[in-house]
Formats: C-alpha cells, structure tokens, sequence
C-alpha cells in the first residue's frame, strides 16, 4: 500500500512539473503569469507532501509542512488572482490584500517555534505501519482556522458568481462557456477536497493530488487553445500597454479587457 501512494504523489508531482513546462512555452501575460505561479505553488504543495509521507522523524515531517505551507499560500492565492483576472472581475480587490496579509502572518507564525501554536495547536507524527506512510495529525489554531475561512468564503464566493455567470449570462461565443465551465469545475474540485479533508481525517491527504488535478484541468484549456491563445495574448499585451483610454465589452455588456491608462484618465 505504501508503494501504491508513493506512486500516486509522485505521479501528481510530474503532473504538475508538466504542466509547468508547458505554460512556459506560452506567451506570458499579467493572466497567465498567475496561472504559473499557482501551478508552481501546486508543485510545492506536491513534492512537499511527497516528502511529509516518507519522512522518518517529527523534525522532517515539520519541515515538509512548512515547505508545504509555502506551496498552498502560492497555490490558493495565486489561482484566484488568476480567476477573477480572467474574469475580469475589479469589484472586491481589497480582499486580495487581506488574503496576503493574512497569508504573510500565518507564514511567519508558521515558521517560528514560540509562535506556531498560533497556526497549529498540535501536531503529532505517527507512522502508518498498514499504509507505510507517515501520517500527521494536526489540531489547528486560530490563524489556520481564520486563513482556511477565508480561502473558502472567497472561492465560495466566485463559484457562485461563475455559475450565475454561465447560466443567466448572455454568453454567445461557445468557448467563453467552455472556458467558464472550466473554471468552475477546477474550484469546484478544490473546494469540495477541502471539505472533505475538513470532516474527513485520513492517513493519506488527497488535497494535493486532486489541486494537481484541478490546475490540469485549466491548463487542459490553454493546451486546446480556448485558453490564453496567442491572440488573446498579444491582444492583452497591446491594451496593457497601450496610453489612450480602451475598453473591450463581451455581448453581455461585461468589461472583457481594459487598458490601465483608463483608470488613470477617469478613476
């Protein structure tokens, strides 16, 4: 059994290390630089966990999760900055710098001994001798739960705007509504694994597999082409870059693309 988890993680990290190469052999732009930082994120998430499952003391083991809590802070963050970016999405922004705060604090916390009891207030190491896996219990703290309510009020939060979007939005062009059903099944995924990770305690943590699962489901997208195609690319390079006031609207009178000049001419 522990040959076969073994597999399945490292599995997931070469997933990830794919899917890494492939975004940098597209043309980068403000949206797809987030995408790649979430999926560098994930590789974190993934190869950090790869080694908590195969660490042989607690000093290993909490040297993963703090590998690892880099990871998901890059993971999370960086994946939403990527939707609502995509989605064009310029209500709420202030929340994003509550979330960094709130991230830069869990991190630092984190990291130090006197203070980690903010993040985690145990944490215990027990080898799985039926798995053959290292399995961690963790009992969290004040920090952790805040951070963890947060990530899930504000993913919650665009998944129910993503699916508003997608069935009582005007959406004529069949690509927009497959890249959006895209966009929804990734979150939805990762939402419903935190969940289920929340209620549900087991030696093997399916988290990390099923994100690397749900950012290969949007780069699925930029592979076929719907997703940060070339046009859109040098398009998006063009507005970003241009000095006149530019807007660009989808039929459903929702602003697609806006140069930041124009903000600077009428805030």
């Amino acid at each position: 059994m522990g040959i076969f988890l073994n597999l399945i993680q490292i599995g997931a990290v070469l997933i990830t290390i794919a899917g890494v190469y492939f975004l940098s052999r597209k043309e980068q732009n403000q949206v797809s630089m987030y995408l790649m930082l979430s999926t560098i994120g994930c590789l974190i998430v993934n190869c950090s966990y790869l080694l908590l499952i195969r660490s042989a003391t607690a000093q290993e083991g909490l040297l993963a999760m703090r590998m690892e809590s880099i990871g998901n802070a890059m993971l999370y963050y960086f994946l939403h900055m990527f939707v609502i970016e995509y989605l064009k999405i310029k209500r709420f922004r202030w929340i994003m710098g509550v979330w960094a705060a709130v991230e830069c604090v869990n991190f630092i916390c984190f990291w130090n001994d006197m203070t980690m009891p903010l993040v985690y207030r145990g944490i215990s190491f027990v080898y799985n001798d039926r798995m053959g896996i290292m399995h961690v219990v963790r009992e969290l703290g004040l920090l952790q739960m805040i951070r963890n309510g947060l990530i899930a009020f504000v993913l919650s939060g665009t998944l129910i705007y993503m699916l508003i979007r997608l069935f009582y939005g005007r959406i004529r062009v069949q690509s927009e509504r497959n890249n959006l059903a895209r966009l929804i099944g990734a979150v939805f995924v990762i939402i419903g694994v935190m969940t289920f990770t929340m209620f549900m305690h087991h030696s093997f943590n399916l988290t990390p597999v099923c994100t690397s699962f749900a950012i290969v489901m949007i780069i699925q997208g930029v592979f076929k082409g719907e997703l940060l195609n070339a046009v859109d690319t040098g398009r998006g390079w063009v507005v970003e870059n241009m000095k006149s006031a530019f807007v660009v609207v989808d039929p459903a009178s929702m602003p697609r693309k806006t140069a930041p000049s124009a903000f600077e001419m009428s805030p």
